[in-house]
C-alpha cells in the first residue's frame, strides 16, 4: 500500500491534533499564519552572559519532572535575546510561562500566577538566586503547586 493511497478518517485525525497545529493573526495583525508554540515557556535572564551554568539546567530540569511537565512541551529561553516581554511572550505564543529574573512590572509580583498576554506567567527570582537559596525555592514551589495543580 502507497502513502498517496493512504485514506485516513477525519475524526481519527482530529483525536490526533486536539489543538491547531496554525493559529491565525488577529486583526490587528494580518501578515498571515503563525506557528503555535510549545505550550510552555521558561525564560530566564542571568546576571553574566553566556550558557546556563550545570547546576542551573539541573534545577530547571528538576522543576520540570517534579511538576510532571513533559520536557517536550516546554521551550527554554534566554531573555535577553528579546527586547521586551511582549516580544518574548509574542514569539513564543505559550499557555504558562515561568519568567526567572525578569522584572513583573507595575502589573504583577512575583510568584504570584498573572494572566499576561494570553498566558499564565510567574515571576521568580533569577535561578543564581534560587538555587542557593532554600526559602526563594519554597516560594517557588508554591505558585508552581498552584499554577500546575499539583
Amino acid at each position: 500500500m502507497a502513502l498517496k493511497s493512504l485514506q485516513l478518517d477525519p475524526y481519527l485525525l482530529a483525536g490526533l491534533y486536539p489543538e491547531p497545529l496554525v493559529a491565525t493573526r488577529s486583526a490587528h495583525s494580518p501578515e498571515g499564519p503563525i506557528l503555535v508554540g510549545k505550550p510552555i515557556l521558561i525564560a530566564y535572564r542571568k546576571r553574566e552572559k553566556g550558557d546556563l551554568p550545570e547546576n542551573q539546567r539541573d534545577f530547571l530540569n528538576k522543576m520540570i519532572l517534579a511538576c510532571k511537565l513533559n520536557p517536550d512541551e516546554v521551550a527554554i529561553a534566554d531573555a535577553r535575546e528579546y527586547d521586551s516581554l511582549e516580544e518574548l511572550l509574542g514569539a513564543h505564543h505559550p499557555r504558562v510561562g515561568l519568567l526567572f529574573g525578569l522584572d513583573p512590572g507595575p502589573s504583577g509580583e512575583q510568584y504570584a500566577p498573572f494572566r499576561q498576554h494570553q498566558a499564565e506567567v510567574v515571576f521568580a527570582d533569577d535561578l543564581e538566586s534560587l538555587t542557593s537559596d532554600p526559602q526563594l525555592k519554597s516560594r517557588l514551589w508554591k505558585a508552581l503547586r498552584l499554577l500546575f495543580q499539583i
